[in-house]
């Protein structure tokens, strides 16, 4: 009998050996594929941008009519500062009830913003060509306002050369998850061709008339042919630790591409057939920081395969910002 169970405890002690290291294994390779889109979007993307794109306004309990200006050129043009804003029950809240009334704007025009905040220029799947976008929050201390309905404010977009404009932009609002943009939907509302004068000099760019806050974009709908445009990557990266964006000069937009449902493989449903484009991955897999970057063509139902290599965050951050 002892002889047996001398046997059996050896048995026991093997299968340990040789099994339970697997075992521990296993769950080693399994942290290695935990989500870090966190550290992605907090520790680089967002150190993307070289300036603060960000502007808060205060009021004079006095205040009337004012134009506010970013230092970029961005202007909100508000009449009657009594009578424009509301809380969430429709009580008209203005600067002498509210001495902390603030505004602040959010500028996304450079790409380094875009990448920044996460804005990705697709409207229903379908690619947008935009002028830029930003982002108008009202507040009375941490309490949102909005604009009391029938009234509306002025926004002006200043653009570089006058000949840049485009003459059919609409007004699109971005539809939010949380913090993050997922869409955006148009409006249907004209975008004019406009100019103004500041300390002296001639302005050029586009005029919109909106009641809305949040995310808002000057942009229309891309008109020209389009495929499908993949990325095929190591099977370790996914849409929890992996982010795609391409980069569209010819019609200025910023896309980020989603996982497809295969190990390792981000497309874009709507790439312009025969266009130059960028493609910048970003991954972080356990503590590996990686990063490629192509420069290339949209071909018909084109899969280009590509493999990250290791790179610092402070690296990658470098890299983004000459993306």
């Amino acid at each position: 009998m002892k002889k047996n169970l001398s046997k059996i405890m050896a048995f026991v002690a093997l299968f340990a050996a040789t099994i339970l290291p697997g075992c521990r294994k296993d769950s080693a390779t399994f942290e290695e594929y935990l989500p870090t889109l966190g550290d992605i979007q907090t520790k680089v993307l967002k150190q993307v941008p070289t300036t603060n794109g960000t502007t808060v306004f205060s009021f004079l309990a006095n205040s009337t009519d004012t134009t506010l200006a970013t230092n970029s050129g961005i202007r909100l043009i508000l009449n009657d500062l009594q009578n424009i804003f509301v809380d969430s029950t429709g009580k008209i809240i203005t600067p002498a009830d509210c001495p902390d009334l603030k505004i602040t704007l959010v500028e996304a025009v450079s790409r380094g913003e875009q990448i920044a905040h996460n804005l990705s220029a697709t409207s229903g799947g379908k690619l947008l060509k935009p002028a830029g976008f930003v982002k108008i929050e009202i507040k009375c201390g941490d309490q949102i306002l909005k604009i009391l309905p029938g009234r509306n404010f002025k926004i002006n977009f200043p653009v570089a050369n006058p000949d840049d404009r485009k003459s059919d932009l609409k007004l699109f609002a971005g539809a939010t998850a949380g913090q993050n943009v997922v869409d955006w939907t148009t409006e249907n509302q004209e975008i004019y061709l406009s100019d103004w004068q500041s300390n002296g000099s001639q302005i050029f760019g586009y005029e919109l008339l909106t009641d809305q806050t949040g995310w808002l974009g000057a942009a229309k709908l891309n008109d020209d042919a389009t495929t499908n445009f993949c990325i095929t990557l190591p099977a370790a990266h996914n849409n929890q630790n992996t982010v795609v964006w391409m980069w569209i000069s010819k019609t200025n937009s910023l896309v980020k591409m989603e996982g497809a449902g295969v190990a390792g493989h981000f497309c874009f449903e709507n790439a312009p057939v025969g266009f130059p484009i960028k493609i910048a991955v970003v991954s972080k897999i356990g503590a590996d920081w990686k990063f490629v970057q192509l420069d290339t063509e949209v071909g018909n139902d084109a899969l280009i395969s590509l493999s990250p290599i290791l790179f610092s965050e402070v690296e990658i951050i470098e890299k983004l910002r000459f993306f």
